[in-house]
C-alpha cells in the first residue's frame, strides 16, 4: 500500500503507506493542494525508499540527525539516561566529560566526531590514563546510542582503544594514626574537623559525604547511624552505616537549633584546602615515590584501622560496601600500617635454643653451652604451663630475669614455701654432670626489683627447697 489521497476540509494531499504486511499505515501531509506537485513528491519519496533498500541512499532520519547540533542528541541521549541510571553522580559526570570533549575537539554535528580529533584531543590533557579510558568509555555508550537509534551505521571511534595502564601511577596512602591525630588537632574549624573525622569513621566517598544531610544522620536511636541513600551512594543501595558513639556526640553538638532535614551536613573542603590542612600539620601531600594521601585516603585509612584492630573480613567488607572482598583486603588496606613484625615474633621459635613448652608436654628445656646465657624472654605459653599469668609483671619479672641467668625455664614454683617477699624457683639443667646435683639450681629474688640474690648449683635435699 502505497499511495496519495486529498482530504476534501483542507484540500492539501497526503501520502499514505504500509511499511510491511501486518503493520498500521503511516500517514503524512506532503504540503501542497497541487495533485501534479504531490505526485512528483510521492514519486520521490517512493525512490528514495527504494534506493534505502538496496543500500544507495541515505535514510531520512539520518539525514535529519546529520544536521541536528550534537547538544540536541546529547540532551536527549541524557534524558533517557536519567530515568535508567541510579546514581545521580554518574550521570553529572557523563554530562560534564562529553561536554568538555564535544568543546574543546570542537564538535558540533555528528559529521564532526573522527578518530584523528580525538586523539588530538587525549594527546593534549594532562589526566591519568584511567582516567582518560572512562571518557573514552562514555563517548562509546554515547555513538552507541545513536547507532541503535540509527542515526550512524558505526561508530568512528571503532579504531581508538584504551591507553595501556603499566601498573598503578601512583599508591593511595592512608594517615597512620599518629598523622591523623596530629592533622585533627591543627584544625580548629569545627566543620571541617568534623568531616574528616566522620570519613575516617565511615569511609564515606567524597560524593557522598558531599550530599550528607541531617535527615540522613539518626542520633536519636539507641545506635547511632548513618542512613545512605540509594541516590548518594556508588553501587545505587541503601546502607546504614553505624557509628562510635563519641562520633555521635560531637553530631549532636555540631548540629544547628534551627536546620531542616535537607540542609547539608557540612561545608566538605575541597582538595586545595586538603592539601593545605595537610601541610599545615607537617604531612606531606606526596611522598618520594609520587605516592599520595589524598581525600580518598581517609576511606583507605578508615579499612586499615579495621584490619589492623582484627575486624573479621567479612565485617569490614560490609562496612566498606564492597561487593569484592579482594577491594577490601587488597587496594583498601594499607599494608605498611599492619602489625607484621608484632606477629612475627609471636610465631613459636624451633631453632633449639629455647624450646616453646605446649601444654602437655615436659617442662625440662635442652640448652647446650653458650647457648643458656643467651635465652630469650619466656614465652606466655611456658608461663601458661605453670599457671602464671600470660604477661611478666608484678614478681613475675623474678622468674624472667632468672631465666635469662640461668638458661633454663623453671620446673617448679617453691615460691609457697617461702615469705611472701620471696619468689623461689626450682631448674632442672639436663647438661650438668648429675653427681654434682643433677644439675638442679635453685633462685631466689627478693623485693620489686627482681634482683636476683642467690643463683646456686647444689642439690635441693628436701621437698621444702632451702637455700644454703
Amino acid at each position: 500500500m502505497d499511495h496519495i489521497f486529498k482530504r476534501k476540509s483542507s484540500g492539501i494531499w497526503y501520502r499514505k503507506w504500509q511499511e510491511s504486511d501486518g503493520e498500521k499505515p503511516a500517514v503524512k501531509s506532503l504540503g501542497t493542494k497541487n495533485k501534479e506537485r504531490a505526485l512528483r513528491i510521492h514519486h520521490q519519496l517512493k525512490d528514495q525508499k527504494e534506493r534505502e533498500t538496496v543500500g544507495q541512499s541515505t535514510p531520512a532520519r539520518v539525514i535529519t540527525a546529520l544536521q541536528l547540533p550534537l547538544s540536541e542528541h546529547l540532551a536527549a541521549y541524557l534524558y533517557e539516561k536519567e530515568k535508567e541510571w541510579k546514581s545521580e553522580k554518574h550521570w553529572q559526570v557523563t554530562r560534564d566529560r562529553i561536554k568538555k570533549i564535544c568543546a574543546e575537539a570542537e564538535w558540533k554535528y555528528i559529521r564532526n566526531i573522527t578518530a584523528s580529533s580525538f586523539r588530538q584531543w587525549r594527546a593534549k590533557q594532562d589526566l591519568s590514563a584511567k582516567t582518560l579510558n572512562d571518557y573514552l568509555s562514555m563517548l562509546n555508550a554515547f555513538i552507541k546510542w545513536m547507532i541503535e537509534s540509527g542515526y550512524v551505521k558505526e561508530s568512528p571511534l571503532a579504531c581508538i582503544s584504551n591507553l595501556k595502564r603499566n601498573g598503578h601511577t601512583f599508591e593511595r596512602l592512608a594517615l597512620s594514626p599518629a598523622e591523623f591525630q596530629g592533622f585533627i588537632d591543627s584544625i580548629k574549624d569545627t566543620n571541617k574537623r568534623l568531616c574528616y573525622l566522620t570519613v575516617c569513621y565511615t569511609g564515606f566517598r567524597r560524593a557522598e559525604i558531599e550530599a550528607l544531610e541531617w535527615g540522613d544522620i539518626r542520633l536519636s536511636s539507641n545506635v547511632a547511624y548513618i542512613a545512605a541513600r540509594a541516590s548518594t551512594t556508588k553501587n545505587g543501595k541503601e546502607a546504614e552505616q553505624p557509628i562510635p558513639n563519641f562520633l555521635a556526640d560531637s553530631l549532636r553538638a555540631f548540629k544547628p537549633i534551627a536546620t531542616r532535614q535537607t540542609d547539608p551536613v557540612f561545608d566538605v573542603p575541597t582538595i586545595e584546602v586538603f592539601k593545605s590542612d595537610l601541610k599545615r600539620a607537617g604531612i606531606s601531600y606526596k611522598d618520594a615515590k609520587g605516592n599520595r594521601r589524598d581525600f580518598h585516603g581517609l576511606r583507605k585509612m578508615f579499612n586499615t584501622l579495621l584490619q589492623i584492630q582484627g575486624t573479621a573480613p567479612r565485617i569490614a567488607q560490609e562496612l566498606m560496601r564492597h561487593s569484592d572482598i579482594k577491594l577490601t583486603m587488597g587496594a583498601y588496606t594499607d599494608t605498611r600500617m599492619l602489625p607484621k613484625y608484632e606477629e612475627v615474633n609471636k610465631l613459636p621459635n624451633f631453632l633449639g635454643v629455647h624450646k616453646t613448652v605446649y601444654k602437655g608436654e615436659a617442662t625440662g628445656v635442652q640448652t647446650t653451652g653458650e647457648e643458656s646465657t643467651k635465652l630469650q624472654t619466656q614465652s606466655p605459653q611456658v608461663a601458661n604451663e605453670y599457671g602464671h599469668k600470660k604477661t611478666f609483671q608484678g614478681t613475675e619479672v623474678h622468674e624472667r630475669k632468672m631465666v635469662l641467668e640461668v638458661g633454663v625455664e623453671p620446673t617448679r614454683d617453691l615460691t609457697p614455701t617461702r615469705p611472701s617477699t620471696l619468689r623461689v624457683y626450682q631448674f632442672h639443667h639436663p647438661s650438668a654432670n648429675v653427681k654434682q646435683g643433677g644439675g638442679t639450681y635453685l633462685c631466689r629474688a627478693g623485693g620489686a626489683s627482681g634482683k636476683i640474690e642467690k643463683i646456686t648449683p647444689r642439690g635441693i635435699r628436701d621437698n621444702r627447697g632451702g637455700i644454703p
